[in-house]
């Protein structure tokens, strides 16, 4: 119903304020997860059409089930916010709602292309990105500061061509703005080729680098890869560091990485523990137990790390 009534005005926003999971009605989470999560899907498809941001604000201490509600935030670039019932007390400017509703939407229906050179392949992006040099994502609701990366790498040497010395790209970005013009952004670009690693990494962007890393961590560790979403923060970690990344921004990405890493480690110690059975009268074995549901601290974590930047400021 709210994702009706904002609908009727594109780049409305949904906030959804919650102290514990829904237990009755069409979105019941409670003991039937499984049966609803299609209502999930639905209600976020239908906002990303009608061009409505849903956020969330969840209560420490209850849980709500954020897996399954972050379906929808996700999906329409709205975030998750769990908070101390006192922190949506009093007229705080810097406050919880103050900075959800102080966010500047600034396209519905966003679709992005990227294009790659004959030579170059997507390097975890698509599971048939070995067959194909693009690639579509369908980024919904934009907001100032949006972020979307791509990771491409060079084809096999066998089907290597090297006869040239400069690659190029193409983005196109297909998107309504918020007065209902359609329109097509394309930027190319040709960038040279060399050999040295160092001289790659000095020209590298690491603002662009570490936010990929962190937002596909947080997409392994959605699909429950917590050791490679670990590697991948680690990899980006050393990256900066031979780059020689300012101090102080080294802390500010370490600071956002390190909160979801906790989460990981905690994670992956709890779907990996360890549960004895009994096997017959004089015998036992060990199993392992399948991954368990998140609470709403790790899903909260991984869902904001996806879509958010751990590297967000050029300010000194």
């Amino acid at each position: 119903l709210g994702i009706g009534m904002a609908g009727a005005r594109p780049a409305s926003q949904c906030i959804v304020c919650t102290d514990g999971i829904a237990n009755v009605g069409l979105g019941s989470l409670e003991g039937h997860e499984e049966d609803f999560q299609a209502f999930y899907h639905e209600a976020g498809e239908q906002a990303v059409l009608k061009g409505v941001t849903v956020d969330l604000i969840s209560i420490i201490g209850s849980e709500c089930n954020a897996e399954n509600l972050s379906i929808v935030t996700e999906v329409t670039g709205g975030t998750i916010e769990r908070v101390d019932p006192v922190q949506l007390l009093g007229d705080d400017k810097d406050g919880v709602l103050s900075a959800l509703m102080g966010r500047k939407q600034i396209a519905t229906n966003c679709f992005s292309m990227m294009l790659l050179h004959r030579q170059l392949q997507f390097v975890g992006e698509a599971d048939d990105e070995e067959d194909r040099n693009w690639l579509v994502r369908d980024l919904g609701n934009v907001h100032e500061g949006s972020n979307c990366t791509f990771s491409y790498g060079f084809r096999p040497k066998d089907e290597k061509d090297d006869s040239f010395s400069k690659v190029p790209f193409q983005v196109q970005m297909l998107y309504t703005r918020l007065d209902g013009m359609e329109c097509l952004r394309v930027t190319t670009a040709a960038l040279e080729i060399t050999e040295d690693r160092k001289e790659a990494e000095e020209l590298a962007d690491a603002k662009v680098i570490s936010n990929h890393a962190y937002n596909r961590a947080a997409k392994l560790a959605k699909d429950g890869n917590y050791e490679e979403a670990q590697m991948e923060n680690r990899a980006a970690m050393r990256f900066m560091k031979r780059k020689g990344v300012e101090k102080k921004k080294l802390v500010q990405w370490s600071a956002q990485a390190n909160t979801v890493d906790q989460v990981l480690i905690e994670e992956k110690k709890n779907s990996a523990a360890p549960s004895s059975k009994s096997a017959g009268p004089a015998q036992s074995s060990v199993s392992f137990k399948k991954p368990r549901k998140r609470g709403d601290r790790a899903a909260t974590a991984i869902s904001k790390a996806k879509t958010t930047k751990a590297w967000d400021s050029d300010e000194e």
